[in-house]
């Protein structure tokens, strides 16, 4: 029986492996994309960088009802270094956690954009 179970862990870890050295970047936002489904977006300016937390100026969207400052979590674009006065584009859930300012909202994508 405990060589049973050794042998599933060790082929569970193997399909670990496998499946996650076959999910590029662009795989794992799609499949984040699709749990959270992207409700909404905006479009601002970085003002400040704190480890993963950015706060954003926001200068389009339809969450300027709600504040004109949101905080985003960096840490959902492991591959892409942001810097203060970058133009981005932020996906969210569409639902404002805090009121601020900033605001605050469930973060699923950013992506620089061009000025």
């Amino acid at each position: 029986m405990k060589i049973f179970r050794i042998m599933i862990n060790y082929i569970s870890i193997i399909f670990m492996l496998v499946f996650s050295s076959s999910c590029d970047s662009t795989s794992i936002n799609n499949i984040r994309n699709a749990k959270f489904k992207t409700q909404d977006s905006l479009i601002g300016n970085i003002q400040t960088i704190n480890n993963d937390i950015a706060i954003v100026k926001v200068t389009k969207g339809s969450i300027l009802n709600s504040g004109n400052q949101v905080t985003v979590d960096l840490s959902v674009e492991e591959e892409i270094t942001f810097e203060v006065s970058d133009k981005v584009e932020v996906g969210f859930t569409g639902e404002v956690r805090e009121i601020g300012p900033p605001v605050g909202i469930d973060t699923i994508y950013v992506k620089v954009i061009d000025n």
